[in-house]
């Protein structure tokens, strides 16, 4: 049982810093970011975060944490239904594009 957690835990936190290496590996294209981000903005736009009120503005996010975040949703990591679905079909470069994309953009407040 021991083993089967230790790998576990091995292949979870290594894929994590493989993704976060990726932010430093993976050459970003901005047009493909700037495609994919408007699925994001379907929910991360003022409207809705006047609305709702919970989700946080995009623009002007550090890429690396941007990528770790998708990376976190993608495994499972940090929780959400709505967002594992959304970055489920994104691929390495797709999530280290958007990042890119909504780390060059004026930060809103």
């Amino acid at each position: 049982m021991m083993k089967k957690i230790v790998f576990t835990a091995a292949l979870v936190f290594g894929s994590g810093t493989a993704m976060a290496s990726d932010a430093d590996i993976i050459k970003p294209n901005l047009a493909n970011g700037q495609q994919l981000s408007q699925r994001c903005l379907a929910c991360h736009n003022e409207s809705r975060l006047e609305e709702f009120n919970y989700f946080p503005y995009l623009e002007g996010q550090k890429y690396k944490y941007i990528v770790r975040q998708l990376n976190n949703f993608k495994l499972g990591l940090r929780k959400s239904p709505f967002m594992e679905g959304e970055v489920a079909y994104l691929s390495r470069q797709d999530m280290v594009d958007v990042a890119y994309f909504f780390s060059i953009q004026p930060k809103k407040q």
